[in-house]
């Protein structure tokens, strides 16, 4: 008997020990269920089909080998903010085509355009061009052209969503601005009307969701400035805030749902969460650069001087913390951020620093370059007058 009751203890203890250890792939189950729905839903707008498969075009359209770099440049004139990377490639577009470059310089695509005055904005895979000025946009990927639109009015900016959907400000009949928002198939989800401001920037939500712009006009002959926010379920903004002596020239969302504006006195890093905003001034200083990475934050440069010499570079990263604070000898032409590396461009140099404030090295280059942009902490390209050029950095 006593050896029966043994066993049976013994066999409940092993029921017991095993209904704990399903219970428990259960949670794990459970947990990495949720764990993976939530990647999907944060990034709902780059794993959609469309994006998917535009993405694997891509990738095969990229494929082969060119001559590589330096490459010349397609049209007589590229302007710095229309150079950029795009999934490891160099997109730029001049005065007569738009370009893309894989990593040996082999042309993925060259498509000529007829924009009098051509800016550029990238999301993810997609390119939107416009015509500042002009009626006329164009939507692409690397390897094709997806949309062709036609405006009534003139427009003022655009810009492009990783799901497709995006944003346009023109001038309007009555009204300082008039913004549309439409879908990835151009149909129409929001309008807005502006009396008070000449907006000159917009940003996308990464998922489409919310677009925030900045505007400027003037009151007693002093410039104001103001920025707001949109969700699409009211008519009416969630955010704005107005900024007097400041005039905003570029407006974007960081991955994590914030704002940052740019303006010619401050920036302004706007949290959408805690409706609230920290403006951070130049302190009377000039700013020389400055680069947007989605996911890393912001650097820029100030001078005290106006021929720009002895720029200090800050980084800020996408909550609004302050990452680094460098003082240097250089005059910045053009900087970029990635991770934990600082570039920038001063004449025919290329110098490097970590966000410690270390100087990594310092690179001579052949031609005056306007735009660098980092691939990578050893790898960056360069545009040039008339050639696109990449650089190892150690």
């Amino acid at each position: 008997m006593r050896s029966k009751k043994i066993v049976s203890k013994v066999r409940n203890k092993k029921k017991q020990g095993k209904i704990k250890i399903d219970k428990l792939k259960i949670s794990m189950g459970i947990l990495i269920s949720c764990f993976i729905f939530l990647i999907i839903w944060f990034n709902r707008g780059k794993l959609s089909p469309e994006n998917v498969i535009n993405w694997i075009e891509d990738q095969i359209a990229s494929m082969g080998k060119g001559e590589g770099y330096p490459c010349n440049i397609v049209g007589k004139n590229v302007s710095a903010s229309n150079f950029k990377l795009m999934d490891n490639n160099i997109l730029v577009l001049s005065d007569t085509s738009l370009v893309c470059l894989n990593n040996t310089g082999k042309e993925v695509s060259s498509r000529n355009h007829n924009l009098s005055n051509p800016i550029m904005k990238t999301r993810g895979g997609r390119a939107i061009m416009y015509d500042m000025g002009g009626k006329e946009i164009k939507i692409c990927t690397r390897s094709k052209n997806i949309k062709d639109i036609n405006t009534d009015s003139k427009i003022m900016c655009c810009d492009i969503s990783l799901n497709g959907a995006y944003g346009v400000v023109t001038e309007s009949n009555g009204y300082l601005s008039e913004m549309t928002i439409y879908n990835k198939n151009g149909k129409v989800k929001y309008k807005y009307y502006f009396s008070e401001y000449y907006i000159n920037g917009i940003t996308m939500g990464e998922n489409g969701d919310s677009v925030a712009v900045c505007g400027v006009s003037a009151q007693d002959g002093e410039i104001k400035s103001a920025v707001y926010v949109f969700k699409f379920n009211s008519d009416m903004p969630s955010l704005m805030f107005e900024y007097n002596d400041n005039m905003f020239m570029d407006i974007q969302y960081f991955s994590n749902g914030n704002i940052i504006a740019i303006g010619d006195k401050m920036v302004s890093i706007i949290n959408t969460w805690m409706k609230n905003k920290q403006d951070i001034s130049y302190e009377q200083k000039i700013l020389t650069g400055y680069y947007i990475n989605n996911n890393d934050g912001i650097v820029y440069s100030l001078s005290a001087v106006n021929s720009g010499q002895n720029c200090d570079i800050f980084t800020i990263d996408k909550s609004g913390r302050k990452k680094s604070e460098i003082q240097t000898n250089y005059t910045v032409n053009s900087i970029a951020y990635r991770g934990n590396r600082i570039v920038g461009i001063d004449g025919r140099k290329v110098f490097s620093y970590n966000l410690s404030g270390n100087l990594i090295g310092e690179w001579e280059i052949e031609n005056d370059a306007k735009r660098i942009e980092l691939k990578s902490p050893t790898l960056a390209y360069l545009l040039g007058i008339s050639k696109i050029d990449r650089i190892k950095l150690k």
